[in-house]
């Protein structure tokens, strides 16, 4: 098991999508939840983590086409990949996290640690709430 190669989609969904290990935590909490919508502070209650921190993860997994996002009394999310293919490769990922947790989250700290991609991640375009 240990061993147990990680699929090239799985790889590439954390090279593109998850920068974090709470991230990927939120990630697959929501995945096992996929019909409750959540708060960043709801998340933040359940994982332990601040409400600041739960809602920039929320709204980075949101930008990579994993959930989905609704404004009510404050801003909700669900687990909701844009695609068939995306929400297969979220499962096998969070198969690969139970069977060998240390791979996973080795392979998003090399992600973290990549000075070239921290690069040019700077310069990706995000929109702002604030621009209307």
């Amino acid at each position: 098991m240990a061993d147990t190669p990680v699929p090239p989609p799985v790889r590439a969904l954390i090279a593109d999508r998850i920068q974090t290990t709470e991230q990927l935590e939120i990630l697959l909490l929501l995945f096992r939840h996929p019909d409750r919508w959540w708060s960043a502070e709801s998340i933040g209650e359940e994982l332990q983590i601040t409400t600041l921190s739960a809602g920039h993860r929320l709204e980075e997994l949101a930008s990579g086409m994993l959930l989905d996002a609704r404004v009510a009394e404050s801003v909700m999310f669900r687990y909701k990949p844009v695609s068939s293919d995306l929400e297969a490769t979220v499962g096998d990922l969070a198969r690969l996290y139970a069977e060998v947790p240390l791979q996973i989250t080795t392979l998003i700290r090399a992600r973290a640690a990549d000075p070239i991609r921290g690069f040019a991640d700077a310069f990706r375009i995000r929109t702002r709430k604030d621009d209307g």
